[in-house]
């Protein structure tokens, strides 16, 4: 069974993904093992990662996979289209708040409960999905640049672009203006800000 079993930041730097792990049943587990790799997908959304050093939050595979590190989901309406939007969304501005903000734990390597990556919000269909699978695909094999150093990634403002013309009611200057404050965020950063007594 193929897997992306493990979150390695120096490993997973875009969008698209592959397996790194194949897995086998154990003795007698082999209707377990059925049960698990039904619930494969092309989506993936991390359940853990280092905010300092991750890039993306949320990956797809072009074969449907298994994870641990990265938890597979499975739109109610499956298609390629929802998926790549989903995660051209997901690793844009607006995706990284999302993340941000249902962190739980530890601020800077938090972990993500089944119930919060159900919360995320994502594109519905008054959105133009299409053109945000339009942009997964132009830019699923880019780097992204760490999250610390998201407000100079051409490749995550290229996203946010797309997101702001897809999404209605997203303005592309408010998603500039939060792609260069979440840097500045210590938990992003691993970083202590200075005492200020003034």
């Amino acid at each position: 069974m193929r897997a992306l079993w493990h979150n390695q930041s120096e490993r997973q730097i875009t969008m698209r993904t592959t397996a790194d792990t194949f897995l086998v049943s154990k003795p007698g587990r082999n209707s377990y093992a059925a049960k698990l790799w039904s619930k494969r997908g092309h989506l993936l959304l991390a359940n853990r990662f280092r905010l300092n050093l991750a890039r993306t939050p949320a990956v797809y595979s072009d074969d449907r996979i298994l994870g641990s590190a990265f938890i597979p989901v499975v739109p109610k309406s499956e298609g390629d289209i929802h998926c790549k939007a989903w995660c051209a969304w997901l690793n844009a501005t607006p995706g990284i708040v999302a993340y941000l903000n249902i962190r739980q734990k530890q601020l800077t390597y938090p972990n993500y409960s089944l119930d919060g990556l159900r919360s995320l919000p994502v594109p519905a269909d008054e959105c133009d999905l299409p053109s945000l699978a339009a942009a997964f695909d132009e830019l699923a094999d880019q780097p992204l640049a760490p999250l610390p150093s998201m407000a100079e990634d051409p490749i995550r403002q290229r996203l946010d672009g797309a997101v702001a013309a897809a999404v209605p009611g997203l303005d592309e200057e408010i998603l500039a203006d939060w792609r260069r404050k979440i840097p500045l965020e210590p938990t992003v950063n691993n970083k202590r800000e200075p005492l200020s007594l003034s």
